[in-house]
């Protein structure tokens, strides 16, 4: 037929692996569970149970490309993402932040 539908898929833990695997549903290679070492050698981080998923996130993906494209973000808000460890360049090309704003930088940011 040519099409075969997208089924478990697994995101690596590690946030510089940049990993995502298909599990194929055989349990010797390990199982669905956070302890399960992947092949790249991290565990497992996020499951998604269905491609649909992934088509919400390209979704997601086009959202951010039309907050950027027409400067819908605040100039500041790109500072405080990088201050934060991220950075956002564009909807692909980003990396979220290890941790929230605090009170006072949400302040700064109204």
């Amino acid at each position: 037929m040519g099409f075969e539908e997208v089924h478990n898929v697994v995101f690596c833990r590690n946030g510089k692996c940049r990993k995502v695997f298909r599990w194929d549903g055989q349990t010797e290679g390990g199982d669905l569970s956070e302890e399960t070492v992947l092949p790249c050698g991290h565990r497992i981080s996020e499951i998604l149970f269905a491609g649909s998923c992934i088509r919400d996130g390209r979704q997601a993906i086009n959202m951010l490309e039309y907050l950027d494209r027409n400067e819908l973000i605040k100039p500041q808000a790109y500072d405080l993402i990088k201050k934060k460890g991220g950075r956002f360049d564009d909807g692909l090309n980003f990396t979220v932040p290890g941790e929230d704003l605090t009170e006072d930088e949400r302040e700064r940011l109204s």
